[in-house]
């Protein structure tokens, strides 16, 4: 019991009642340090515990103490409402109890109590720790099982917040509380048909919607809750109900929930008018800055489309887009839009961003499932991840340096893994650092990621080296030897090893990127056949096809053969210019001419230019990654310019914005950011950067106004 002792040290001198703090969470309302009794288990009365009769003197009187102290905390909690004196007894009470040997199940529910108070200060890792001790030596404790389960919910463990609150509840059905609970943690989990059931068992439990619901003490309470799950699972006709009868009960009418729930709920049900009046009256009364904002707008503007209001949908998209930019669902509704308008151009150019941008939504919906699987990390990675591929560098990063998350290796592997990939060299070595110190110099991802040191600073031999080392413990081929191949594939030209390579990690499973690479490490080692064999069984709607420009070297492999020229022809002109900045496009265009006995001087003098360029950015990374911090942020513009001149405007634009992360107080790069990104699916990309620009500088460029993106959305393609 000796974790109780630090229990109860941390408890001493930090006393909370929760009726004066706000928990995390919905959930948290529902945890409360107030002393109540459970109305299922009955609080035992102290005095009517039997002392064994073998204690010894001294053991006896420790044990009267301890029942004596048991039965003063119960009185401060019941008759005099004194909660911090009641954990000071009970804490007492519970020492006394372990001096005596004397802990039992009777003293369940003072531990449990103690727990409810760090529960509701946050102390969610003393909590989980303290309720597994417990319960691996009194395993029946339901207090325990039932606040453990609330923990795991408030700290992302969803699926265990479900396997122990559904234990809780299979032995009190009928706790209403329960049931909400159950109803939160399907919905973070993604379970509907598990959570509109919990919704369905509390509903029942007040009498919903027979008469005198509302006579329940928990009524509205259960109806809020059971509108915010059933909201999360798109069930307008139950929607609607629930809101309407809350709505009913308001006193102003006013409630935002409410009201965006009405709106959404008539919208899905084909009410358009009323969608209409319960939107825009959400948007009067919701606070500036909600999250709840950029849907609702989203709302409105489908609902305005479908009565015929196109240029008013437009607008309400324009101001969701000004707040974000980078909202996928918003784009393709502007498209929607701008078709109607007979903008069919720019309608196009917005539908293809709207795709473009669906690869970060997909990290953000992973995030959700790994918070669900209790894959905190993961959840963490994929949420950095989906803001990165929006180009929200800096955003991404502060999501890997959580302070609660300082001490976690996994996200610290996870971190320098980002600040990697984002050239941020400098800023990786220090957190490498502070992993080698806790994981020690042995590790393998300090190894491994001491080797990308290496190779983005200039010296991919040395990093080759050491990932070829670490890759021949199979466990970690999958992790380094994507790397390992890829650099001997594109920094080291060794197609022939790199292929070896690929091919080892595919026989621990499919993978569409290996699959594609090994096509073109088999290609550029000569083996046109076996390329071209495993290029065409590659899907070409796989995101990694566009990724990895398989098209290219499917070509070029059909060309070499003599197989389908025709094919290979016609698929490079469909590839229009996203591949122009590559020396294999040009190549290909180059080897199909010759083919047909054509001139083709012109595309290998282009593919020369670029290869030559391609070196220049080479040492140029080089730069950028001994450089740091601000430091680093010129480089990285020296380095957009670059490959400008190649060709690759996404990854000059993807440059100048990790310029303007490394150095947030630095104008250049927004101002560069505001002249490059002039194409029509861009402007609101162009406010964004010139509204930078003019808050560090209000000598720059003007940032747009709202009426003038409705002006420029408006104007005839």
């Amino acid at each position: 019991m000796a974790a109780l002792f630090i229990l109860i040290s941390m408890i001493i001198g930090y006393w909370v009642i929760a009726k004066h703090r706000k928990g995390s969470g919905e959930l948290a309302k529902e945890v409360s340090s107030t002393p109540a009794p459970f109305k299922e288990e009955p609080i035992p009365d102290p005095a009517s515990f039997p002392i064994p009769a073998d204690f010894s003197p001294s053991r006896k009187k420790t044990a009267e103490e301890a029942v004596q102290l048991h039965t003063q905390a119960l009185d401060a909690w019941f008759n005099a409402g004194d909660l911090e004196n009641f954990q000071k007894l009970a804490i007492e009470a519970l020492r006394r109890y372990q001096q005596a040997d004397w802990i039992s199940p009777a003293t369940n529910h003072l531990h449990a109590e103690i727990l409810k108070v760090r529960l509701a200060s946050n102390d969610y890792q003393t909590v989980l720790r303290e309720c597994r001790k417990w319960l691996e030596r009194f395993p029946d404790s339901l207090a325990h099982l039932e606040i453990l389960g609330k923990a795991e919910y408030l700290t992302g463990r969803y699926a265990d917040a479900a396997s122990h609150l559904e234990a809780y509840a299979a032995k009190r059905p009928q706790s209403l509380v329960t049931q909400r609970q159950l109803a939160e943690v399907y919905a973070a989990i993604g379970m509907k048909e598990k959570g509109l059931a919990a919704v369905d068992r509390s509903l029942a439990m007040i009498g919903f919607p027979g008469s005198g619901f509302w006579s329940h003490p928990e009524a509205e309470t259960t109806l809020w809750k059971a509108l915010k799950v059933t909201h999360r699972f798109y069930e307008y006709e139950r929607l609607e109900k629930l809101a309407s009868v809350l709505y009913e009960r308001s006193k102003d009418k006013q409630e935002p929930d409410l009201l965006m729930a009405l709106g959404v709920a008539k919208r899905f049900r084909g009410d358009l008018e009323g969608a209409e009046y319960f939107l825009r009256r959400f948007l009067k009364a919701e606070k500036p800055g909600s999250p709840n904002l950029e849907p609702v707008r989203l709302e409105l503007s489908i609902a305005l489309s479908k009565r015929g209001q196109f240029v008013e949908a437009l607008q309400e998209i324009t101001l969701l887009l000004e707040a974000n930019p980078y909202s996928s669902k918003a784009y393709f509704q502007l498209g929607q839009c701008l078709v109607r308008l007979n903008q069919k151009a720019k309608a196009e150019a917005m539908h293809f961003l709207s795709r473009a941008l669906a690869p970060s939504d997909r990290e953000f919906r992973r995030e959700e499932a790994d918070r669900g699987a209790g894959r905190t990390a993961f959840a963490l990675r994929a949420r950095a991840k989906g803001f990165s591929l929006r180009g929200q560098f800096r955003e991404g990063e502060e999501v890997l340096r959580d302070q609660k998350y300082r001490d976690d290796p996994s996200v610290q592997v996870f971190l320098t893994e980002y600040l990697f990939q984002h050239l941020r060299v400098q800023e990786g070595r220090r957190v490498l650092r502070e992993l080698e110190a806790k994981l020690g110099a042995a590790h393998a991802d300090v190894r491994g990621w001491s080797a990308e040191t290496l190779r983005l600073e200039g010296e991919p031999g040395k990093a080759v080296s050491i990932w070829m080392d670490l890759c021949r413990e199979p466990s970690r081929l999958p992790i380094w030897g994507l790397r390992l191949g890829r650099t001997l594939l594109e920094e080291l030209g060794r197609p022939e090893e790199a292929a070896r390579w690929f091919d080892a990690i595919l026989q621990a499973g499919p993978d569409t990127t290996i699959r594609i690479l090994r096509g073109r490490a088999l290609f550029e080692a000569g083996d046109y056949e076996r390329a071209l064999n495993i290029l065409e069984t590659v899907p070409p709607q796989e995101d990694e096809w566009e990724e990895e420009a398989g098209a290219v070297w499917l070509a070029r492999a059909r060309v070499r053969l003599g197989k389908g020229r025709e094919t290979a022809g016609r698929d490079l002109e469909a590839l229009g210019e996203r591949f122009k900045h590559l020396a294999a496009y040009h190549l290909a265009r180059a080897e199909l001419l010759e083919a047909g006995n054509q001139p083709a001087d012109s595309f290998r003098q282009e593919a020369s230019r670029i290869a030559a360029l391609e070196k220049k950015f080479f040492d140029a990374r080089a730069r950028i990654a001994s450089a740091g911090g601000s430091d680093a942020a010129p480089l990285l513009l020296d380095g957009a310019r670059i490959r400008i001149d190649i060709g690759d405007r996404a990854g000059a634009i993807r440059l100048a914005r990790l310029a303007a992360a490394a150095a947030p107080k630095s104008v250049t790069p927004w101002k560069i950011l505001g002249d490059w990104l002039n194409r029509p699916e861009e402007l609101f990309f162009q406010a964004e950067a010139l509204r930078q620009a003019a808050a560090l500088d209000p000598t720059s460029k003007p940032a747009l106004k709202t009426e003038d993106l409705i002006s420029k959305l408006l104007q005839k393609d």
